[in-house]
C-alpha cells in the first residue's frame, strides 16, 4: 500500500498511505480484542486513585523502537526516567461521582469536558483535543462496547452498573512536544490508574503494551520506548526481538555517571521553549521504514549498535566517552530527521 502511495499522486496517494498506516494499526491493536475488559469499581466513594510518573530522556537507540521496523528487527534503546524539580511531572487523579457521566479535567490546560454517551467517548482521534488520551484509555479499559466483555445499552447504563460516574483529572507540568515522552507517559499513567480504579490487574508490561495500542487508536503512532522509559525507573537498556510482542527486556545500568557528586554537575537539562508534535515526524520516518529506504534502514541498524556501545560506556563510568556518544546520538537523530536541530536550537 505504501509503495502504491509512492508511485501515485494526489488523493490516490493519500488513500494508499492512509491504508498502510491503518493496516499497521489494525495489526498492533487486534490482540486487544481477544481479551475484552470488564471494569469493576475497586474503590470506596471517598477514595481517589493517584497516578504519578517521571518523564524520560533517551540517550541512544531512539527510533529503533518504532513499528514497523521494530516488528521486523527488534529495537535497542537506552533511556532514563527523570523527575523535574524533585517531583514526577505527569500526574492523574481518578475518583467516582454520583452522576453517571464521565468528567474530564486538565489542570494545566484549564479545560473540562463531560462525556455522556459512547459516541462522545469514541471521538478520541480528533487532533488537538485535550482529552483524546483519557477517552482512548477509558475505551481500552472496557467503557466502550467494542472492548467490553458485557453488553450495555448505553454509557449511562454501564456507569450505573459500575456504581457511579468517573472523574479523571490530568496534570502535566511540562508542555506536550517537549521531547520528553510526555504524551506516551501520560497515557501510561492514565491506563495504570484506571487499572487500579477498575480492578483490571494490568502490570507494567501490559500497561506499556496498551499504551502502544492507544497511540495507534489516536493515529499518532509511536513506539514503546517513551512509556517504558517512564514507567520503569532508572537508567536502562531496553531490548525487543522481532514479532508483534514488543515487550522489552530491561537491563538496568548504574546511575553513577549522573548522581555521583563529581559528575552530577556535568549534566544539564535545558529547555529551549520550542515544542513540536511527533505525529508528522513519525509519519515521514515510518514511511521510509515501510518503503525499505536503504538510508533509513542502515541508520536504524547503526543506532541499534550505538545503544550497545552506550551500554558499555555507562557501565564503565567513562564520562568523556559518554559525552562523545551523546554527541553521536544527536548527529544520528539529525540524519534521520532534519527538523531535530532548527536554527534556534543550534
Amino acid at each position: 500500500a505504501m509503495f502504491r502511495s509512492e508511485i501515485s499522486s494526489g488523493k490516490e496517494a493519500q488513500k494508499y498511505e492512509s491504508r498502510a498506516f491503518e493496516m499497521l494499526a489494525d495489526a498492533l491493536t487486534s490482540a486487544t480484542l481477544t481479551t475484552p475488559q470488564f471494569p469493576v469499581k475497586a474503590v470506596y466513594d471517598d477514595q481517589i486513585v493517584w497516578g504519578r510518573s517521571p518523564v524520560r530522556i533517551d540517550l541512544a537507540g531512539g527510533w529503533t523502537d518504532t513499528p514497523p521496523h521494530c516488528l521486523i528487527e527488534g529495537g535497542n534503546v537506552i533511556n532514563m526516567a527523570i523527575e523535574l524539580n524533585g517531583q514526577p511531572p505527569i500526574q492523574t487523579y481518578i475518583k467516582t461521582s454520583e452522576v453517571p457521566v464521565i468528567t474530564l479535567r486538565s489542570i494545566d490546560l484549564g479545560a473540562i469536558e463531560t462525556v455522556r454517551t459512547y459516541t462522545e467517548l469514541s471521538q478520541f482521534n480528533k487532533v488537538g483535543s485535550p482529552f483524546s488520551i483519557p477517552k482512548a484509555a477509558l475505551a481500552l479499559a472496557g467503557f466502550m462496547p467494542y472492548y467490553c466483555a458485557e453488553d450495555f445499552g448505553s454509557l449511562k447504563q454501564q456507569l450505573e452498573h459500575f456504581g457511579g460516574g468517573i472523574e479523571i483529572t490530568l496534570l502535566s507540568a511540562i508542555p506536550a512536544g517537549s521531547g520528553l515522552g510526555t504524551s506516551s507517559i501520560l497515557a501510561a499513567t492514565v491506563l495504570s490508574a484506571l487499572s487500579d480504579f477498575c480492578k483490571l490487574g494490568w502490570d507494567k508490561n501490559e500497561i506499556g503494551r496498551r499504551t502502544l495500542m492507544l497511540e495507534q487508536l489516536l493515529t499518532t503512532g509511536g513506539g514503546w520506548q517513551d512509556q517504558f522509559g517512564g514507567i520503569l525507573h532508572g537508567v536502562k537498556l531496553l531490548q525487543t526481538q522481532s514479532g508483534f510482542d514488543q515487550t522489552p527486556i530491561a537491563r538496568w545500568l548504574p546511575d553513577t555517571l549522573f548522581t555521583a557528586p563529581e559528575q552530577r554537575a556535568c549534566h544539564l537539562l535545558y529547555y529551549t521553549g520550542l515544542t513540536r508534535t511527533a505525529k508528522h515526524i513519525l509519519s515521514e520516518i515510518v514511511r521510509g521504514m515501510f518503503l525499505n529506504s536503504a538510508e533509513h534502514l542502515l541508520l536504524l541498524n547503526e543506532m541499534k549498535q550505538h545503544a550497545l556501545d552506550m551500554f558499555d560506556v555507562i557501565q564503565q563510568g567513562n564520562l568523556a566517552a559518554f559525552g562523545a556518544l551523546v554527541a553521536k546520538t544527536w548527529n544520528q537523530n539529525k540524519r534521520l530527521d532534519a527538523g531535530t536541530e532548527p536554527p534556534a536550537v543550534a
